[in-house]
């Protein structure tokens, strides 16, 4: 009886230890793949694409339909001749949904960055 218990002590000690080690490898691939607000701050109008993308490295990019929901668009006007990115904010949310921070580009240049809520 006393080895059925240690057993089942182990395998709770085993299963709660990968629980754990499952949720920390998924809040580091979190925070890895989204930008953080100390990034965000660091990017500068006027820096390149390159030197934009290597402050947020890892960082995800998403697509308006997965930011505002299919067949919606930013709400905000792009800059004119520009094409913007967005990334999900290690912040997560605001008061009115999810943060992201939008980099718009003309000819390889940081023209604006704005954060904006999604759906």
């Amino acid at each position: 009886m006393k080895k059925l218990l240690a057993g089942i002590l182990v395998a709770c000690i085993l299963g709660i230890g990968a629980l754990a080690g499952g949720g920390y490898f998924l809040f580091k691939l979190f925070t890895k793949s989204t930008v953080s607000p100390q990034a965000y701050s660091s990017v500068q109008v006027g820096d390149t694409r390159e030197a934009v993308r290597a402050d947020i490295s890892d960082a995800v990019e998403f697509t308006e339909a997965d930011v505002f929901g299919a067949g919606k668009s930013d709400p905000e006007p792009t800059p004119k001749g520009a094409d913007c990115e967005l990334y999900m904010s290690s912040d997560v949310t605001d008061a009115s949904g999810n943060l992201y921070y939008r980099f718009c580009f003309r000819d390889g240049q940081l023209v604006e960055k704005t954060t904006v809520s999604g759906a």
